[in-house]
């Protein structure tokens, strides 16, 4: 069986004039990356996205439930966030950005008390 067909978006420029919709994170890097890039991605924020509720979710994985459940509907975050599947493909976009946000994890050891 073959997985998800890709969309033919190569960059942000690509996304309003194929109709397609963003969503981000509401509290994130993403987010602010898109509203103040000053490249194709604020112009998608800015026309298509901010004051609407149904553009922002709250992590990657309802973004990734909003990608399933919605026609030409694209997350823009990082994969860390949410779990890549056989349902879902990562675009490969030519639109590059640098950002310096990034955190470490470390798993928890609990001990018995």
């Amino acid at each position: 069986m073959a997985g998800p067909e890709e969309a033919p978006v190569r960059s942000f420029d690509d996304v309003i004039p194929g109709g397609y919709r963003v969503v981000v994170m509401e509290r994130g890097p993403a987010r602010i990356a898109m509203a103040t890039s000053k490249f194709a991605m604020t112009h998608v924020f800015n026309e298509t996205m901010e004051g609407r509720r149904s553009s922002f979710v709250r992590d990657g994985y309802e973004g990734k439930e909003v990608v399933l459940s919605e026609p030409k509907t694209l997350y823009f975050g990082s994969a860390l966030h949410v779990k890549i599947d056989a349902r879902v493909v990562a675009l490969r976009i030519t639109d590059k950005l640098k950002t310096y946000t990034a955190f470490g994890l470390q798993k928890v050891n609990r001990v018995a008390t």
